[in-house]
């Protein structure tokens, strides 16, 4: 390896992404705009609900949270269980639910965590469409 300092190694790789960014230009910007969200194309997460599930994976891979087998709700373990929040301003108070429990209390009581990408229009509104 060329650079066994890694120190020296992120200032030389920081360095070769900014040339590579400024020599394609407006080329990877557009790059960048076209792709789509690889969870869902028509919903984003708010800079809220981000924050507060970015807080929870941290502290379980760091071991300050630790995901139960099974849902504390229903007790059911055939499923992903996940973290499901009551406030997003409290990103560490949790309870751990499987995907159905979860989907039933966020469909009871939304919390607006997720809202829908504006699309641009794909014909005139003003027009109608022919038969």
């Amino acid at each position: 390896m060329p650079f066994k300092d890694p120190e020296v190694r992120k200032i030389r790789s920081r360095e070769y992404c900014r040339r590579w960014r400024e020599k394609q230009g407006e080329a990877f910007r557009e790059m960048r705009k076209s792709y789509p969200s690889y969870s869902n194309p028509s919903r984003v997460l708010t800079t809220e609900a981000h924050v507060a599930h970015q807080a929870v994976y941290r502290a379980i891979k760091r071991g300050i949270l630790i995901r139960p087998s099974e849902c504390s709700q229903c007790g059911g373990s055939e499923s992903r269980i996940e973290a499901s929040h009551d406030d997003y301003s409290r990103p560490l108070d949790v309870t751990f639910l499987c995907v159905r429990c979860h989907r039933a209390k966020d469909a009871k009581s939304p919390l607006g965590g997720t809202v829908a990408r504006t699309k641009p229009a794909t014909r005139d509104p003003l027009v109608e469409p022919s038969p």
